[in-house]
């Protein structure tokens, strides 16, 4: 069963991934291997959530020989890959990154049970759940301020 990693971001992957581990409860033996999708966080030191699992537990898959392939399924997500608000500066997607996440090899964490929530983790775990719920409320608001800045004409800095 592959599902979006337990600390995701998009609220809609995260019951992704309760739907299935409720699901899996269900089965015998379930292999549930969880991908990264949002690891990605401003707040934490590095940036990568995934450099707080230990190296051993991730599963690093090379796929450089899809990586066009990956780019142009990636350009079919047209509400990642799009400005269509007027207070956005990029679009979720821009092209630098579509690009690099086409290079750069998945990483994978094969889900253990005697390991739930952020016993994963192998440092930080109490920031890493301040910043996961933080995190998101905060660009709300900072998509709104920027929004409203310009809305006002104050220069966001960008073009200097």
């Amino acid at each position: 069963l592959l599902v979006p990693f337990r600390y995701d971001r998009h609220p809609d992957h995260l019951a992704l991934h309760r739907a299935a581990l409720a699901v899996a409860e269900g089965l015998e033996r379930p292999e549930i291997v969880e991908y990264f999708v949002y690891y990605r966080w401003q707040l934490l030191p590095g940036k990568d959530l995934r450099r707080f699992i230990p190296p051993e537990k991730l599963w690093p898959v090379d796929i450089s020989g899809q990586a066009e392939l990956k780019q142009q399924a990636l350009q079919c997500y047209r509400s990642q890959t799009t400005c269509f608000y007027p207070w956005q500066t990029r679009a979720i997607l821009p092209p630098a990154r579509v690009e690099e996440v086409s290079r750069d090899p998945e990483i994978f964490l094969r889900y253990d049970t005697r390991q739930p929530g952020a016993a994963v983790f192998d440092r930080a775990r109490t920031w890493i759940r301040l910043v996961h719920r933080l995190e998101p409320r905060l660009k709300v608001w900072k998509d709104r301020l920027l929004h409203r800045s310009r809305k006002n004409g104050v220069p966001d800095g960008s073009a200097a």
